[in-house]
């Protein structure tokens, strides 16, 4: 091999390093994520039933007095702080209001697994009001919420080692309904990072192309 092939090779390999290290990168990532395509409610659970309805998880309410729907149990550590909630809504009845708007409780909460009772460690509940308002039955919503806008039940408490999200619906009086509800896409999504390196300076750039060189003349010796 000629020394201009071996110094093209070589200017070429660092041209790619160049690239590499000083174009920045960036990663985004699903940390959770519930469809429903599969047919099946993929564990979830109603306030009184639950089934799959067309690729989404329905939930039921008979006699309750809010329409609930209850999520896995994960480890909790997984939901950054940094992370973004979503999902698709739909209230498709609810017997003691006109509309979903009239659901003055509306939340999203990240609960401990099970209830702490008082001989035990409180521990913090994290929740989201969910505006409803001019939604009407059978329209979907969809919400972005971030963990760091939660609001915090317990805030001097350790948050759990595991976790679940609830959804929950109900009246001003929480009174006894017949209700339903659709969810779709849920997911919880780490955010874009994103690392930018400062462009190389004068003395930098220098070096570089001394180590271009030394490496081009060690492989032509060869």
């Amino acid at each position: 091999m000629t020394n201009s092939a071996i110094i093209k090779k070589a200017t070429f390999a660092c041209a790619i390093l160049f690239v590499g290290l000083f174009a920045g990168f960036s990663h985004a990532g699903a940390l959770l994520t519930w469809d429903w395509n599969d047919g099946t409610t993929q564990g979830w659970l109603g306030s009184s039933d639950q089934s799959n309805l067309g690729g989404k998880f329905l939930a039921t309410n008979f006699g309750n007095g809010s329409l609930q729907m209850f999520g896995l149990v994960f480890h909790r550590p997984v939901v950054a702080e940094l992370a973004t909630i979503s999902f698709d809504l739909t209230i498709t009845r609810y017997s003691t209001v006109t509309s979903p708007a009239g659901l003055t409780y509306a939340r999203l909460q990240l609960n401990p697994q099970l209830p702490c009772p008082p001989a035990c460690p409180q521990q913090q509940i994290l929740y989201w009001n969910l505006d409803l308002s001019n939604l009407a039955f059978d329209q979907t919503r969809t919400f972005s919420l971030s963990m760091k806008n939660a609001t915090s039940i317990n805030p001097d408490a350790p948050l759990p080692d595991f976790a679940r999200f609830d959804l929950i619906f109900a009246d001003p009086q929480f009174d006894a309904n017949t209700s339903s509800g659709l969810l779709d896409n849920f997911n919880v999504s780490a955010p874009d990072i994103a690392i930018d390196i400062p462009a190389l300076g004068p003395s930098q750039l220098v070096l570089m192309a001394a180590l271009m060189l030394l490496v081009a003349r060690r492989f032509s010796r060869r």
